[in-house]
């Protein structure tokens, strides 16, 4: 679609651009998706962590903190801690609704990319004769 209106000889400078473009959608699509999981994360684990009897606000506090910044890996080093099961459970819940809220993102802009593609106009408003399959008359 992107190179039909370029003329051959400046389909090198065409493919170009487009392969820029799609890079930095891809390096910008990452930035926001992993933005989401990390804020989603820690309000989930923060809220999460609450609802577990006994723990001090400050343990609650450094507990949410450690796992927002390591992107849920610090799961893995609380199951080590001796009665975290509660708190493992609580942030593992957080990590999983947060991973949920980063898939439904993604789905969306995968959706309204299909939305927008639909409603492009056909560069040649009619079919290709060249292509197999397709007549050149209407």
């Amino acid at each position: 679609m992107i190179l039909t209106d370029v003329p051959v000889h400046a389909s090198g400078q065409g493919s170009g651009i487009q392969s820029t473009f799609r890079q930095v959608g891809s390096a910008l699509g990452i930035a926001i998706l992993g933005t989401i999981l990390v804020t989603t994360l820690g309000s989930h684990v923060s809220a999460r962590l609450r609802t577990v009897p006994g723990l001090p606000s400050a343990e609650q506090k450094a507990i949410a903190s450690a796992v927002r910044a390591s992107g849920g890996s610090a799961i893995a080093q609380l199951r080590a801690q001796p009665g975290g099961k509660q708190i493992v459970a609580a942030s593992a819940d957080a990590l999983s609704s947060s991973a949920r809220t980063v898939a439904f993102t993604a789905a969306g802009f995968v959706l309204c990319g299909l939305v927008f593609t639909a409603g492009l106009p056909n560069p040649r408003g009619r079919s290709d004769p060249t292509r197999p399959g397709e007549s050149g008359s209407s």
